[in-house]
């Protein structure tokens, strides 16, 4: 959660190089009662009561770029701190693979990214993770035998 970055994530972050940070989509969804005292979205999207249908419906209420901006106040003193070590995802969640919240998740990351500085979109959208993780990508087979 975003608290838990603050309280608990940062410190480590300071103190060791290695620790890295997914700030996902979801986590400019959900509720934040430590740093907010009210409600984002939901309190628990993974509830079976929360349909695809109101998911959605509840996004188009709130509006695109009040989650975004709900984000960028989370994030502002990280990406100061680490901006480096913090990395994009999407953390869906039980039926968040269906296409329609797909893309409304992936809506919101692109705006997101594009509201960053300039000076750190690229990194967060992929070359902090290529960094850490790209030497685990295994190439696409070209049917070529290695020499």
């Amino acid at each position: 959660m975003p608290w838990a970055l603050d309280q608990l994530l940062l410190p480590l972050m300071d103190k060791y190089p290695n620790v890295y940070f997914t700030y996902d989509v979801i986590h400019m969804i959900i509720t934040d009662h430590h740093r907010y005292g009210t409600e984002r979205i939901w309190d628990d999207l993974g509830d079976d009561a929360v349909s695809e249908r109101e998911f959605l419906a509840e996004v188009e209420r709130v509006r695109i770029d009040t989650i975004v901006q709900w984000g960028l106040d989370d994030t502002a003193d990280w990406f100061a701190q680490h901006p480096d070590r913090i990395v994009f995802g999407t953390d869906l969640f039980q039926w968040g693979w269906r296409e329609a919240v797909s893309d409304k998740f992936f809506e919101i990351g692109r705006e997101f990214i594009a509201r960053l500085p300039e000076d750190i979109q690229e990194d967060y959208a992929y070359k902090n993770a290529l960094r850490v993780f790209g030497r685990y990508l295994v190439p696409p087979h070209t049917g070529e035998t290695p020499t």
